[in-house]
């Protein structure tokens, strides 16, 4: 019996970032929409939109690396850390660029998709990485 092109151990990489991206802009849109429902005080809805991500790429990080991507252990723990700092960097960056008000919603797209990018983009080089030995 053939296994499906999916569960392929060369696919399976592939098909985890696109559940990971799937479940960080899923989560961008319910909460930039729905933020009023959960958060009752003052930059609850910021937290949120923080530790949703940061919390998310603990699973997906190590999740890759049994999966057949070669990360090292002090990378999966540093690299939430230095995405988010990263990523609200990026956020401010793209606020004062475009002018934009920087509403609630705003600031929650525009952080969740430079936290998505850097994730994505850190998980691709760590596929592609070729280690030569010296």
């Amino acid at each position: 019996m053939r296994i499906p092109e999916i569960l392929t151990m060369r696919s399976r990489p592939l098909f985890i970032i696109a559940t990971y991206v799937t479940l960080l802009l899923a989560f961008a849109i319910y909460w930039s929409g729905n933020y009023t429902r959960f958060s009752h005080y003052k930059g609850d809805d910021i937290v949120i939109t923080i530790a949703v991500p940061f919390g998310l790429s603990y699973l997906f990080f190590p999740v890759l690396a049994f999966n057949g991507i070669k990360f090292k252990v002090w990378l999966i723990l540093m690299l939430p850390i230095a995405i988010t700092g990263l990523s609200l960097t990026a956020g401010m960056l793209t606020l004062f660029i475009t002018q934009l008000g920087g509403t609630e919603k705003q600031i929650t797209l525009i952080y969740v998709v430079w936290y998505t990018a850097f994730a994505v983009l850190a998980a691709w080089i760590e596929m592609n990485n070729k280690r030569v030995k010296v």
